[in-house]
């Protein structure tokens, strides 16, 4: 029998911590799952609170006792803009949909297609970059690599190929990437990018690219390298629907390339290290993974699936039953 994935680490000899009793909820928009939501009205409201870096925000709405608090939360993805980051800001009037999301115990209801009043498209980068004292001119580009860069945290520097005013290093946040959602950079990726000096005259990245204008895909930023178009099989141990996020236990581990057995090893090492508990030496895999993103994930079935490494660890795409 070909030899399955194995598990990295042993269980922690420490008590586990007792966790503290749960608390009501109370998430803004929370409702039950049987709250009616009529999602073709548009509404008008007043941003209350929106922080551009995590990319989320709340909107008060005008006409009082439409849901619950009478507060919506809203993510950037709903934003309808052409700005590179889409946000807001707090005091902004705005028109939007509602959305009920499905939860475990009952719904949430959301912001949805968020637009100036009279539903048109938001610009705030314009407004935003009349403040801004660019380096060499809006227009200026320059070639640089990636230093580090923390997802979590939203921030991280490339070094410039050429010091401008003697500095190398230059700090880069997510909102200046260009490619539409929250991305990782590898360490060493070649980009290209403006600068801008801060109101602490500090020089800072401003709308990075690819060298050449090009955006900043995940695959890129991932510095994903596939393995393909061979394809394994393996059993789905666990799957996440909230986050489309799943876990494949290869049939047989030792038939991938050394690339990702030596990655998804290191990974399996991590965990086990994190958590005090066995980790096993398997592949990620999410939405964008999946060769059909309806399809419908139940654990401890078997699928199909090309491996690829990036720049952290080791996961599978092109994903289907077998």
């Amino acid at each position: 029998m070909a030899p399955k994935a194995r598990p990295v680490g042993r269980p922690s000899a420490r008590p586990a911590k007792a966790r503290p009793p749960a608390r009501a909820s109370n998430l803004v928009g929370e409702v039950a799952s049987t709250f009616a939501v009529d999602e073709t009205v548009r509404h008008s409201g007043t941003v209350a609170f929106f922080d551009k870096r995590r990319g989320y925000g709340f909107i008060s709405l005008s006409k009082l006792g439409v849901v619950p608090g009478d507060k919506v939360m809203v993510h950037w993805s709903e934003i309808q803009s052409k700005d590179k980051w889409p946000f807001l800001v707090n005091g902004l009037e705005v028109e939007f949909s509602l959305t009920k999301v499905a939860g475990t115990t009952g719904a949430t209801i959301k912001g949805a297609k968020v637009t100036k009043p009279g539903n048109q498209p938001l610009s705030m980068d314009e407004e935003e970059e009349k403040e801004l004292e660019f380096v060499g001119g809006k227009t200026a580009r320059y070639q640089a690599t990636v230093k580090w860069f923390n997802q979590k945290n939203g921030f991280g520097y490339v070094t410039l190929r050429e010091p401008v005013e003697k500095i190398q290093d230059v700090r880069v946040t997510r909102e200046e990437i260009l490619g539409g959602e929250v991305l990782p950079l590898a360490p060493g990726l070649p980009v290209e990018l403006g600068l801008y000096k801060n109101k602490h005259s500090t020089i800072c990245g401003y709308s990075l690219t690819q060298p050449g204008g090009a955006v900043i895909t995940r695959a890129v930023g991932e510095a994903r390298q596939e393995f393909g178009p061979q394809q394994f099989t393996g059993e789905l141990q666990w799957f996440a629907d909230r986050g489309r996020l799943g876990f494949i236990l290869p049939d047989n581990f030792e038939a991938l390339p050394k690339e990702v057995q030596d990655k998804s090893t290191a990974a399996a090492q991590r965990r086990a290290n994190k958590t005090q508990q066995e980790a096993f030496e398997g592949l990620t895999f999410r939405t964008r993974d999946m060769a059909d993103p309806n399809t419908k994930w139940v654990v401890g079935m078997q699928v199909k699936f090309s491996p690829y490494v990036d720049s952290a660890s080791a996961g599978a795409y092109n994903v289907t039953p077998a």
